[in-house]
C-alpha cells in the first residue's frame, strides 16, 4: 500500500496531465463540410461533371425560376467588388478553392442565368468542397465565368486562416460585377452552395 503523500502526488500529477491535455471549455476546430446530398432549400443541382484533372467533381446549383433582376448600370461606378469581407464560418479548404479557381480557366465561358453556385468536391481527403456563389441570377454571356475570377481570387488571397494544421478560406465581396453586362451582385466563397445566404 502506498503512503498517503505518494498517492496524493500521483493523483495530483495525473489530474494536471489530464487538464493540460484537454483544457476545459476549448473545443477542437471542427469543419462544417457538406456533401453533394446537402442541397439548400430553393436550389437544385443543374449539372455535375468530373473535373478536367479527374481530381474531383464540379457541381452547378441554381434555381428553376431564377431570372436576372439587376440592371446593367448598378455596378457602373462601383469598385467595391474586390474588397473582400472575410468570415470564418462555413470555411472551405483553401487548396480546394485554388483548384476551383483553376477549374474556371478550364471551363466553357458561359453559364445559364439560373445558375447561382459552382462547387468543386475533391476526391479523397473527406471529400473537401469549395463553392463560389453569387446572390442574383445574371444574364448568360461569353464572359460570365471570367467575371467570377477576380472576386474569387480576392477572397482566396485575403481571407485565409489557419485552423489546426489546415489553411481555410471564407469570405464575400459586395457590388461585384458578374456577367457580360456587369450585373451587380454579392459573390461568396465557402464550403457550401448558396454561401451568400
Amino acid at each position: 500500500m502506498l503512503p498517503k503523500q505518494v498517492l496524493a502526488l500521483v493523483v495530483s500529477t495525473l489530474m494536471m496531465a489530464t487538464a493540460s491535455a484537454s483544457p476545459v471549455g476549448v473545443a477542437p476546430p471542427t469543419h462544417q463540410y457538406l456533401t453533394t446530398d446537402d442541397v439548400p432549400p430553393g436550389l437544385v443541382i443543374l449539372n455535375s461533371t468530373t473535373t478536367s484533372d479527374n481530381g474531383g467533381t464540379l457541381t452547378w446549383y441554381g434555381s428553376q425560376t431564377m431570372s436576372a433582376d439587376k440592371d446593367a448600370n448598378d455596378c457602373k461606378n462601383s469598385n467595391s467588388g474586390l474588397d473582400p469581407i472575410c468570415r470564418r464560418d462555413f470555411a472551405a479548404v483553401r487548396d480546394v478553392c485554388f483548384d476551383l479557381i483553376n477549374d474556371l480557366n478550364q471551363m466553357p465561358g458561359k453559364f445559364d442565368k439560373k445558375v447561382t453556385d459552382v462547387c468543386r468536391t475533391n476526391n479523397g481527403n473527406g471529400g473537401n468542397r469549395c463553392c463560389i456563389s453569387w446572390e442574383k441570377g445574371v444574364s448568360s454571356s461569353e464572359y460570365a465565368l471570367d467575371s467570377l475570377k477576380p472576386a474569387a481570387y480576392a477572397v482566396w488571397t485575403n481571407c485565409d486562416f489557419l485552423e489546426g494544421d489546415t489553411w481555410m478560406v471564407s469570405g464575400l465581396t459586395r457590388n461585384t460585377r458578374v456577367g457580360k453586362n456587369n450585373h451587380c451582385t454579392t459573390q461568396c466563397m465557402s464550403n457550401r452552395p448558396n454561401g451568400c445566404a
